[in-house]
């Protein structure tokens, strides 16, 4: 750090850092103007017949004034043809500021007719991104209009000074920063600018407590940087709250508690993990964390993604006619109005896309529900902190690296809701989305994905579990009863976190029987039979590729006289999406079973050998 000897305006001989420096000095804030003067011009002899000279005059006569012997000024102060000055000056700016004895903020287009009160909202100094860390770091501040007449200080405008900068009064009176949450610090910053992209993101290391080198050229990737600096330094899951379009903090509209925020039409962010900038905070000034929330989460960047260690909640899409899942990772809370004042949760929904694999949802914005519908939600998996990761970069990753993850799935298809056919659980976790009700293709064609279904009727459960066997080119389903199998049954629900899917040896290992089944299951239920049936079809992804995925059918029927064979209620869809209507079958359609009654599809056969 370099220090101007208030009385003649010449340098100290030495540089020092900032936590070194014994003598009290006053720092000036203030946005650059034309004719600025720098370390350079410091040594001309005609460096005061530049416009910019006043200001270090004037500053070195009001720390005078205060019995101060130096003063510190950032455009003559820094040595900017040396990067290694440069960065190490901007990584030490806001303790700079902090260990000033009075900063002097010089306000040039506030005239003196004018109040601070009214003018400051006004004031160029209020936008620009350098003196927020300024504001926020000096302990003394004093306003100077473009006169360089005392206007007031921080401390007696600390209610106006909040209402212009949307900066928490408590933070103004010098409460510790960490106790304001990640999101909020970001808002303060989002409506402000600064001359050069780059510096949006260095104009915020000391508000965070980051430090990192300066790369000039970087363009918009330097906001990514220091977002990345803070998630290797705390748990705060706010960094993430933000949204994709620029929302003005004081616009009406609030995201509304269905997800679906109003918003302008510009700065659409690709559903990048990051935000691009300080302004898709703009709409996250009372988000803060909520005890629980991200204390115990473990995050951390890897080549991979950002891996968390956290929950991940499944809320119920009750307009949609099958069973289906939303993947919430909840972030924080934010007050409400009215009746919902503090009780809305902040959080992403969240798209899978391979095992353990997610990105966020292309929208990107933040989702605000009320409370208790969280409080009644499951979290996604048997253990309630799973491991998994978030695609930082989904657009460059899934481009350059991941393959489509609708290649070589397992759909279920929507269960109509009348049916009263459900899909229960997934008995393995990591390759199920939750959503789309699909496996993944399995990383091996040796392991074997279950998952549990069940048919209500009356007042019964006709619960079964279907095996998606993947050893074949095109994956086929063995159906079996639970109530048969029941030591496979507890030995797949207590493997379902496991890292690898069971292979076929070990499920015959466990249950030899299981090498019957096929894709059909019969129930007896109070002298009734019912058959329950699954069929798989393909479907190509796309016309120009051999990309295709495979959609499961399942079906329940109530099997009658073979004469009279009626179909009770059916689970398929058709393919326009509409519902099948019930039909019956003559008795030259059916084939004979031992006992009187039929069976509508021929049995698959599946071979028993391991591939």
């Amino acid at each position: 750090m370099r220090l101007l000897d208030a009385r003649s305006q010449r340098f100290r001989d030495t540089l020092e850092a900032v936590d070194a420096i014994s003598e009290p000095y006053a720092v000036l804030s203030h946005t650059w103007g034309k004719e600025e003067v720098t370390f350079q011009d410091m040594m001309l002899p005609n460096v005061i017949r530049k416009e910019g000279h006043r200001k270090i005059t004037e500053t070195c006569r009001l720390a005078l004034e205060q019995g101060l012997k130096y003063v510190w000024v950032d455009t003559c102060c820094i040595d900017k043809s040396s990067s290694a000055e440069l960065t190490e000056t901007i990584n030490s700016m806001f303790d700079l500021y902090k260990g000033a004895a009075v900063c002097f903020v010089y306000l040039h287009d506030l005239e003196p007719q004018t109040s601070l009160g009214a003018g400051l909202k006004c004031c160029r100094w209020v936008k620009r991104g350098w003196t927020l860390q300024e504001l926020l770091a000096a302990k003394k501040v004093r306003f100077y209009d473009q006169s360089w007449r005392y206007r007031g200080s921080k401390e007696s405008w600390i209610k106006n000074i909040s209402n212009v900068t949307g900066i928490h009064p408590a933070a103004l009176r010098g409460l510790p920063l960490q106790k304001f949450s990640i999101s909020e610090r970001m808002h303060w910053a989002s409506s402000r600018e600064t001359t050069r992209v780059e510096d949006i993101a260095y104009c915020l290391l000391g508000v965070f407590g980051v430090h990192m080198p300066l790369i000039y050229g970087e363009g918009r990737h330097a906001f990514r940087r220091p977002q990345e600096e803070i998630v290797k330094h705390s748990n705060d899951m706010t960094i993430f709250a933000w949204n994709n379009r620029k929302v003005h903090p004081c616009c009406a509209a609030r995201p509304c508690y269905d997800g679906h925020p109003v918003y302008d039409d510009d700065s659409f962010h690709d559903g990048g993990l990051f935000a691009e900038s300080p302004s898709n905070f703009c709409c996250s000034y009372d988000i803060h964390r909520t005890n629980g929330v991200g204390l115990d989460a473990e995050f951390s960047l890897t080549n991979n993604g950002l891996k968390l260690k956290y929950h991940l909640y499944g809320l119920d899409l009750p307009k949609l006619s099958f069973p289906s899942l939303e993947y919430f990772l909840w972030l924080g809370s934010c007050s409400g109005t009215g009746a919902d004042e503090k009780r809305l949760c902040v959080g992403l929904y969240l798209d899978k896309v391979g095992p353990d694999t997610f990105i966020r949802r292309p929208d990107s914005s933040c989702h605000y529900i009320p409370k208790d519908r969280l409080n009644g939600a499951d979290y996604i998996s048997s253990s309630s902190r799973p491991t998994f990761y978030i695609i930082v970069d989904p657009e460059q990753t899934m481009r350059d690296s991941l393959p489509n993850p609708r290649n070589g799935s397992l759909q279920f298809l929507p269960f109509v809701r009348r049916a009263n056919l459900t899909l229960l659980c997934s008995l393995s976790d990591r390759f199920w989305d939750l959503k789309e009700n699909m496996f993944f293709s399995p990383p091996s064609g040796t392991y074997i994905y279950a998952v549990e279904l069940g048919y209500k009727l009356g007042n019964d459960w006709i619960e079964f579990v279907a095996l998606c066997d993947n050893r074949q080119t095109a994956p086929t389903l063995r159906l079996f009863d639970i109530n048969a199998f029941p030591s496979l049954y507890t030995w797949l629900l207590n493997g379902s976190q496991r890292k690898d899917c069971p292979r076929w040896r070990e499920i015959v290992d466990v249950e030899p029987e299981i090498k019957k089944s096929t894709n059909k299951l019969d129930f007896n239920l109070d002298g009734r039979r019912y058959l329950v049936q699954v069929k798989v079809t393909t479907h190509s992804l796309d016309d120009s590729s051999s990309e295709v995925m495979y959609k499961a059918k399942v079906s329940l029927r109530r099997l009658r006289s073979r004469d009279q064979f009626h179909v009770e209620e059916s689970s398929e869809m058709s393919e326009n999406g509409t519902e099948p209507s019930d039909w019956t079958l003559s008795a030259s359609d059916e084939s004979s079973d031992s006992d009187g009654g039929c069976s509508l599809i021929q049995e698959t056969s599946f071979s028993d050998g391991e591939v």
